[in-house]
């Protein structure tokens, strides 16, 4: 399952490279902790990005 969200999400980061790359956005990612190495590893290998700066927010779902 990780592998697979993983994956989707590096798809839909890469149809945003595709059409905003020439543009200065910043574009936030709410995923769970456990998927970072994925996504930067994904991110590095296929556009050469490397993490810049980050922020850790914690957010609680009510249940």
């Amino acid at each position: 399952m990780t592998g697979r969200r993983d994956q989707r999400l590096l798809d839909a980061l890469g149809e945003i490279h595709a059409e905003r790359s020439d543009e200065p956005i910043r574009v936030a990612i709410v995923y769970g902790a456990g998927h970072v190495p994925a996504i930067v590893s994904g991110l590095w290998d296929r556009y050469g990005y490397r993490p810049r700066e980050a922020e850790w927010l914690t957010v609680l779902i009510p249940t």
